[in-house]
């Protein structure tokens, strides 16, 4: 199967699972190309995260294609359609459509990247790992996931185990699916098949330069294990970026950008926000899903929250420094 009948198969998928979707939704939720003006020979695989879909990607894959990429992403298994189909995938599936999706890129040009976002980062990782034979021009890894921040993320695969007995326990909480680009509700065989995906790249040492970007405050990954990876890498072109709330010490090869915006009211920058530009017409600061979620401040809550003292805080859906951002991209 070729790469366009792939995303005419998930377009499909999509709408026989969501009925009432428009034509927009399917769209943003699908696999999609994006054709450069002038090809140099460049192709990049973009990968999204767990829970999310490749809408995600599309402000990142703007850039590649302005810059002379092909640019090609792809759909997780179980993403994009309905919550209660990753109660049913292995991160092994995963593996298999990043496969597909690098051997289709393969068809058309010579130079490969990739590019995750969260689990779409371990995805890119694990798969120069597994295939040290074939050359890849860098990896680019946003918010990756090399370690889960929470201490329980272990349990996850024996609690969706009981889901066979108990239906509760196949998810943690059921939230209103109110993001058409994104799961709400957290299936627990997914969050175990992440959980799963990080164990495989625990001590992988890669030889392909690498690019990093990451918030010191991120509430859904560990900073300090993304961290302790890059360093264990040993190519002099690796580079990474830290966005952080505070004065955090830039070292060789790590540049620092503040996140937080006083005036904006942002307080960091969250794990969703970081490659989604201010501009996104869903997630930007005027994007009409931000628009549903007015706060009083802006951070890396995964709820709307309120504190002590009656002001509001919501998760901030897209990156400030974005433009800062694509300067070591």
């Amino acid at each position: 199967m070729n790469f366009t009948d792939y995303i005419n198969q998930c377009k499909n998928k999509i709408r026989q699972a969501r009925p009432s979707a428009g034509a927009e939704v399917i769209e943003w939720n699908s696999p999609f190309i994006m054709r450069p003006n002038n090809s140099n020979q460049q192709g990049i695989l973009l990968i999204h995260g767990f829970l999310d879909s490749p809408f995600v990607m599309r402000d990142l894959a703007k850039v590649f294609q302005e810059r002379g990429y092909l640019v090609y992403a792809i759909l997780l298994p179980g993403h994009g359609t309905i919550p209660e189909e990753l109660a049913h995938v292995s991160c092994n599936d995963w593996i298999a459509a990043v496969e597909f999706g690098i051997n289709a890129l393969k068809q058309e040009v010579t130079d490969l990247s990739i590019a995750g976002f969260s689990t779409g980062a371990t995805l890119a990782l694990h798969y120069a790992h597994s295939h040290p034979h074939q050359p890849l021009k860098k990896i680019y890894c946003f918010s990756p996931a090399c370690a889960i921040k929470s201490k329980l993320a272990f349990l996850t695969g024996f609690i969706s185990w009981l889901g066979h007995y108990i239906p509760r326990c196949q998810f943690l909480k059921k939230y209103p699916e109110d993001d058409a680009v994104k799961y709400r509700t957290l299936m627990l065989n997914g969050a175990w098949q992440v959980y799963t995906l990080t164990r495989k790249i625990r001590h992988i040492a890669l030889s392909c330069p690498l690019f990093f970007a990451i918030s010191e405050q991120d509430e859904t990954v560990n900073f300090t294990s993304a961290l302790s990876f890059f360093k264990n890498q040993k190519n002099p072109s690796n580079n990474m970026v830290v966005f952080s709330n505070r004065d955090y010490p830039s070292e060789k090869n790590i540049a620092v950008i503040r996140s937080d915006k006083p005036d904006q009211h942002i307080l960091c920058l969250s794990h969703h926000g970081i490659m989604v530009s201010p501009d996104n017409l869903h997630y930007g600061a005027q994007g009409d899903y931000t628009l549903k979620h007015q706060a009083d401040y802006y951070g890396n809550v995964l709820v709307t929250t309120q504190r002590r003292d009656g002001k509001r805080v919501s998760r901030l859906f897209y990156n400030p420094g974005f433009s800062a951002l694509l300067a070591w991209v």
